[in-house]
């Protein structure tokens, strides 16, 4: 979850070290100013970005070290977000659930474990972390604004607009409450009223990848396509780490007849989202477009790999039938012009695409 935070003292690092509760039991193998170093030097690192390597200067056995330091709980809270910001969210889980451990009555470190279970779909587990965060401490707008964003994932869009009102109230010009005021209004289908919240947010903060992300979305549901692209390139040179960004700019390369482009774009959402089947499939289309029968068959067996699992297997066959039987009949097409290398690597995809459709011929 966003949050209007500094650029140089976190609010959590503030409120672990003046209000943490430290175990009586806990060993401390490091000093308080080893420890108090090495969350800072580990933070200066996850404000340049650098979220890998603050991850690994703040590795479980090491944090597990400081816990009779008051850095403690502030450790295993940057390291949560640290892994959120990978993708690792398991990880993410399993840190912020220490941090609070240590720390039961830190506000913010419900905060974000409100935003790590809405990263992992768990909404109502979300709603309840960020019902605790307010319970904690009622007078941080950021608080009201997350749990906007939780309601709207919840399609209780009321009680959303609610939260976002309370704070727009308090401050017209809070640029979190106004791109989710966009964002709850893109959800209820009223794009004209979700495109003016969503052009106030950038007005206000222009260098956020996420407020341009959301922009283009809408301003692709509206069928401004051209201003879609300016707005998700901007978003991409801002850093999103959104795969749904380069996956929408992808379909648009693709409108433009930019199939290279949209390649491009596609390898850079799978390297942020890389179990998503979708991505594979999209970029199985666009090779056989291009007559790239080889990195087709690739991307076949990826697909198959990661739609093994039987909730995606009757929508996806139903789907994907047509375009592997388009995909056998272009390997026996090429099959004469290939060369002897071709040749050996279609015929080793061949019978697997022929007996996938022999397999599925009763689903369709």
């Amino acid at each position: 979850m966003s949050g209007e935070r500094s650029a140089t003292v976190p609010r959590f690092l503030l409120v672990c070290v003046f209000c943490a509760v430290v175990p009586s039991a806990a060993i401390q193998a490091i000093s308080d100013e080893q420890a108090w170093h090495l969350v800072n030097s580990a933070w200066a690192e996850f404000l340049n970005g650098n979220h890998q390597v603050a991850l690994e200067m703040l590795d479980e056995q090491t944090l597990e070290e400081i816990t009779g330091s008051s850095m403690a709980a502030a450790g295993f809270t940057l390291r949560s977000l640290a892994s959120h910001r990978t993708g690792q969210l398991d990880k993410a889980l399993n840190s912020i659930m220490r941090s609070i451990e240590l720390y039961p009555e830190s506000a913010t470190s419900f905060e974000i474990l409100a935003g790590v279970y809405l990263r992992m779909g768990r909404y109502p587990d979300a709603l309840q972390a960020i019902n605790r965060a307010i319970e904690l401490d009622d007078q941080i707008l950021d608080f009201f604004s997350n749990r906007a964003a939780v309601y709207n994932r919840l399609r209780q869009f009321n009680n959303a607009l609610d939260d976002l009102n309370f704070v727009l109230g308090i401050n017209p010009q809070h640029p979190y409450a106004l791109h989710r005021k966009a964002y709850v209004y893109l959800n209820m289908g009223r794009l004209s009223e979700a495109l003016s919240y969503a052009d106030k947010s950038i007005s206000i903060a222009q260098s956020d990848s996420e407020f341009f992300g959301l922009r283009g979305t809408i301003h692709y549901d509206i069928g401004n396509h051209a201003n879609a692209f300016m707005d998700f390139s901007r978003a991409i040179e801002l850093g999103t780490h959104r795969p749904e960004v380069f996956i929408r700019r992808a379909r648009l390369h693709r409108e433009m007849g930019n199939d290279h482009g949209a390649l491009s774009d596609l390898n850079a959402a799978m390297l942020l989202s890389p179990g998503n089947y979708e991505l594979y499939e999209q970029r199985f289309l666009i090779h056989m477009d291009l007559g790239n029968m080889l990195e087709a068959g690739a991307d076949f067996f990826e697909i198959l790999r990661l739609t093994a699992h039987e909730e995606y297997r009757e929508d996806f066959v139903r789907n994907t039938m047509p375009v592997f039987r388009s995909f056998l009949r272009s390997i026996d097409s090429m099959m004469e012009s290939a060369s002897d290398a071709e040749r050996v690597a279609l015929e080793a995809i061949r019978p697997e695409v022929h007996d996938w459709i022999d397999r599925h011929q009763g689903w369709e």
